[in-house]
């Protein structure tokens, strides 16, 4: 059973912003793998909700992970 992800515009916002950033700074394949990251991290969010840190204070039922594009 998989959870439903919701990425806000806000989030994807900021995502296409650090995208642009990593394009400009290390080229298209760096942002390319990136993203690529960033999709697993949902896929790995709607499938293992309990696993992420709980975020109250953000609502509720809500889980955050990260994913660094250093690797």
């Amino acid at each position: 059973m998989t959870t439903r992800v919701i990425v806000t515009e806000l989030a994807d916002a900021d995502t296409a912003e650090i995208l642009a950033d990593i394009t400009r700074e290390a080229g298209y394949r760096a942002a390319e793998k990136y993203s690529f990251r960033i999709e697993s991290l949902y896929d790995r969010l709607a499938e293992h909700p309990d696993s992420y840190e709980a975020r109250p204070k953000l609502g509720a039922h809500i889980e955050s992970g990260w994913s660094s594009p250093i690797s």
